[in-house]
């Protein structure tokens, strides 16, 4: 007996010996089969990079099944998304069957656990998405193979359990203009998916939930949860509610129905859901001003009915029938501390369709309530169908700014005032659209009176008057009379398409007059831009607290600002007469043709400031500024000192003109290798003080005149390409004698400049080795190579070519003889040139002539076209017949000025190349003369050197 047991327990220990080696050894046998199809699964058809630190396989965390632990996992975008990662984690980890693993073709997952997932979907505007990463085969044909779409994968899913721990996602959909985020995301799956019935127990909760789409923040960090059990049908895929809650902030929805998914493309249900809590305090919560100003104190009162279905199919060319229905009933709510309440709190929606996606209707029957006893009603109904969009509401509201306070709390903020509103609308959007404004009635307006508000971010606002008022073809802002800061603004004009703006989302397009005596940026530049913890953020991680960034336009803004400041203050900068055109287009602002005065001389700037990429935009910029004062200029315009930091420590007057394109980045300032352009900055008289590399120049040459020297005459051109800037070859005088300019500086800030002096013949001889002592005149040219940095100048060498080596001195009659031959020679050009002047002339008079004849044409068509105008806006007898009139007389203008256009066309035409043409000729008769010229002079030249 001792025996047997002692031999069962060796055997005993033999297997269990045994099964421990299996366990380990196991993984190390089957690690490279695992791994290998692990990296062949994920790389299958990939058009993405995919990295992982190890596969780990272990039969003691999961057994008997054959734990799979992936660590550290990244999946990286390329071409448009080269930088972003569509996903990381920390680990996955799933339970493999063990028996499919050793014996099958395919391997069975009991369970999944993905640990600590960061997912980023990004959409751009053109619609290419970084989760389309799969390739295209380019072996497929139109014609689907169904053998190859059934191809049996290597992995098969049993799945008993799925949980994701702490994930973070973010969808960036720029094509819908849609922003959402979440933030610690758990979800956790129980059932027997092997089953053909089963219950699926399922729990996902959410901490922080944020929608933000089309600019409107939809939701602002509202935490979500839903706890369901499911009963499936895993063959018919057939599944269906049991006991289930669905939470979002206080609103709990429960739901029933089922939804089923009989194939690849269907998706049908039949659901029906409802509001578990009826308090309104439930409704508050999800506003988030209001859920996030000590909303556990707020007192509420009232019921709220919440309820909805979906039933249908839903698929590529069809959805289910849906309808929500939202009630308020007799609420109000009270915030504590403060003595009022918002009451009488009365609200019915009904959103129905019909399952067809064109059609859908919001019916708002009521919406009542009532702030500290100030009245707010509206109503709406909205049906809209494939062709157009009908609209039936009114808007009544009438505010006591000053009572704001008494029912919500404003903290860092003040509000006095009144406002009031009434507007009435009936009819379709295609009557606006086809401008049969007697189809559609719409009446009404708003107005603002005495309104003072003092807010933390911006200088104080108060405004005086607004009054805007409604009709069907327009909105007629007739006054709005402002002072923000220390800044006054009055704003008149009218915005057209309002109604398709707010239903339709159409562009608006707005005229205004804007006038101020005093614009005060400062103000502006003064409040920053607040940290908002609350927003979802695209902020470039480099970007500084603090620092203008660039900003969004949108697209469906369409505004004309025809301007006109008597004062404007930016900075240190002070700006009068600011007179032009400002335009918000197409993501794009223009400044046309603004001119103004400033730095006690006058400035004409255009200006384009292009959006649509505004993480990376693009500016271009044309200005001309006359007799601007050196000093300030340098001082108050970044411009000039990147470009011409040769004018630092000078003072004078300029004149200077510029054409500038460049990328900016996300701080506004330029991407110096995108840069290019020209311009040139001129002057009578620069004095300079205290600069650098003169102070250099007069140590060298042992001239004090080069300490502080003036410059005249002055009209230096330069060139800029992708950030280098050459400067053109320039003569001036400096320090009373000739000089001339002409280089290079590059964007690591390395300048290459010749600076051409005037000086006597021994200052020279002492700079230049080489020079002859002997028949040297009193003066010469020399060169002075400059080298180094533009904010550490160097010379690094003189030179001249003036003379070369001893020259042999020249006898009297050999000057004479080659002095004669010179004068023929200048005749010859001088002749040459006669000609050419002559040429050129009469070719401009030729282009003269018909350049009048085609704008005596132009202006005629012109001012027939607007005395027409001006004669039915007289006959026009109220505001909207003369805005009528005023519309077909722009029309009759803007025909009449593409016909002018084109008689100038036209003329343009015939006169092109007329004045080049005889440039060219007089050039070849110059060319010719200096040949032969040339010819003259080294046939003189090498006879008197026989001499």
């Amino acid at each position: 007996m001792k025996k047997k047991l002692k031999k069962i327990g060796k055997i005993s220990a033999i297997v269990f010996v045994a099964i421990i080696l299996l366990m380990i050894v196991t993984p190390i046998l089957f690690k490279g089969k695992i791994l290998e199809l692990v990296k062949i699964e994920a790389n299958k058809s990939l058009n993405a990079k995919i990295e992982f630190d190890d596969v780990s396989l272990s039969l003691f965390r999961g057994f008997p099944a054959l734990n799979v632990k992936i660590s550290k996992l990244n999946l990286v975008g390329i071409d448009d998304f080269e930088n972003d990662t569509l996903i990381k984690f920390n680990y996955l980890s799933a339970n493999l069957n063990l028996k499919s693993v050793v014996f099958g073709d395919q391997i069975k997952i009991n369970s999944i656990i993905l640990d600590q997932p960061d997912i980023y979907v990004k959409v751009l505007k053109n619609g290419d998405a970084n989760y389309d990463i799969v390739k295209e085969d380019s072996t497929s044909t139109d014609e689907p193979d169904v053998e190859e779409e059934d191809e049996d994968s290597s992995f098969a899913i049993a799945l008993k359990k799925l949980k994701i721990n702490d994930a973070n996602i973010i969808y960036d959909d720029q094509e819908s203009d849609l922003l959402a985020e979440i933030e610690n995301l758990n979800f956790k799956l129980k059932g027997d998916l092997t089953e053909k019935l089963t219950s699926l127990d399922l729990l996902l909760v959410i901490d922080s939930l944020s929608i933000k789409a089309e600019g409107v923040q939809y939701i602002n960090r509202a935490n979500l949860s839903f706890d369901s059990e499911i009963e499936a049908n895993m063959d018919s895929s057939i599944y269906t509610f049991k006991e289930n809650l669905f939470k979002i902030n206080e609103i709990e929805l429960g739901f029933d129905g089922f939804v089923a998914m009989p194939d690849t493309t269907d998706i049908n249900m039949d659901i029906t859901f409802s509001a578990k809590k009826t308090e309104f305090k439930s409704v508050l919560s999800m506003i988030p001003a209001v859920y996030q100003k000590d909303f556990d104190g707020v007192e509420t009162s009232g019921v709220f009915a919440f309820s909805g279905f979906a039933k249908g199919t839903l698929n590529d060319t069809s959805i289910p029938a849906f309808g929500v229905d939202l009630s308020v009933k007799n609420a109000w709510f009270q915030y504590p501390d403060l003595p009022q309440a918002v009451t009488d709190i009365n609200i019915d929606i009904h959103i129905e369709n019909p399952g067809n996606e064109d059609i859908n209707i919001i019916d708002i029957t009521k919406f009542h309530l009532a702030m500290a006893k100030n009245p707010v009603d509206f109503k709406l109904y909205m049906k809209t169908s494939a062709n157009d969009v009908f609209l039936r509401g009114n808007i009544n509201a009438a505010l006591n700014l000053n009572t704001v306070e008494q029912f919500y709390p404003l903290e860092d903020m003040t509000l006095s005032g009144s406002f009031a509103t009434n507007l009435n609308f009936k009819g379709n959007l295609s009557a606006i659209e086809n401008e049969e404004y007697d189809k559609f009635d719409a009446s009404g307006n708003l107005k603002i009176t005495d309104m003072k508000t003092k807010m933390e971010d911006l200088p104080p606002i108060t405004i005086n008057n607004l009054d805007l008022e409604f009709s069907p073809q327009l909105a007629n802002l007739k006054q709005f009379d402002a002072q923000i800061g220390k800044s006054d603004v009055q704003l008149n004009g009218t915005i057209d398409n309002i109604f398709q703006y707010v239903f339709s989302d159409n562009a608006i397009k707005a005229n205004f007059n804007f006038n101020s005596k005093l614009f005060d940026a400062n103000d502006f530049l003064a409040y920053n831009e607040s940290e908002d913890t609350e927003e979802i953020s695209s902020t470039p991680e480099d970007s500084e607290e603090g620092e203008i960034s660039a900003f969004e336009i949108p697209e469906n803004i369409d505004l004309t600002l025809n301007s006109n400041i008597e004062k404007a203050i930016y900075e240190k900068l002070e700006i009068t007469e600011v007179i032009g055109l400002i335009t918000l287009k197409n993501s794009t602002l223009s400044l046309d043709n603004l001119s103004m005065n400033l730095l006690k001389g006058s400035m004409n700037l255009s200006l384009s400031y292009n959006a649509q990429n505004y993480k990376n935009p693009f500016a271009e910029l044309t200005f001309a500024m006359q007799n601007i004062d050196l000093v300030e200029s340098y001082n108050s315009i970044v411009s000039i000192q990147k470009l011409s930091p040769i004018i630092k420590n000078c003072s004078g007057k300029i004149s200077s003109s510029f054409h500038i394109d460049t990328y900016l980045d996300y701080n506004l300032n330029p991407v110096y290798n995108t840069m290019n352009g020209s311009g040139s900055i001129g002057s009578d008289n620069i004095a300079i003080s205290d600069n650098k590399l003169f102070g250099i120049l007069a140590t060298l040459t042992q001239m004090d005149k080069y300490k502080n020297p003036a410059l005249e005459n002055i009209n230096l051109q330069f060139e800029i390409e992708n950030g280098n800037i050459e400067i053109l070859p320039t003569e001036f005088m400096l320090a009373k004698s000739k000089a001339s300019v002409e280089g290079v500086s590059n964007l690591n800030k390395t300048i290459d400049f010749q600076l051409g002096l005037t000086v006597p013949s021994n200052t020279a001889t002492n700079l230049i080795d080489g020079l002859p002592f002997l028949n040297l005149p009193n003066e010469i040219e020399i060169l002075a190579i400059i080298g180094g940095t533009i904010d550490n100048p160097k010379i690094d060498k003189f030179s001249s070519n003036v003379f070369e080596g001893t020259k042999k001195e020249l006898s009297e009659a050999a000057k004479k003889y080659i002095a004669e031959a010179q004068a023929r020679a200048d005749k010859l050009i001088a002749d040459a040139k006669a000609k050419k002047a002559k040429l050129v002339k009469n070719a401009q008079n030729k282009v003269n002539q018909i350049t009048s004849a085609a704008k005596r044409e132009a202006d005629k068509l012109l001012a027939d076209a607007k005395t027409q105008g001006d004669a039915l806006i007289a006959k026009a007898k109220n505001p909207v017949a003369k805005e009528v009139a005023r519309r077909a007389a722009d029309k009759l203008y803007t025909e009449a000025k593409k016909q002018s256009d084109k008689k100038i066309s036209e003329g343009n035409k015939k006169i092109k190349g007329l004045v080049t043409d005889a440039s060219k000729e007089g050039d070849k008769k110059i060319r010719d003369a200096e040949r032969e010229s040339d010819n003259i002079v080294r046939d003189a030249e090498t006879k008197a050197e026989n001499m």
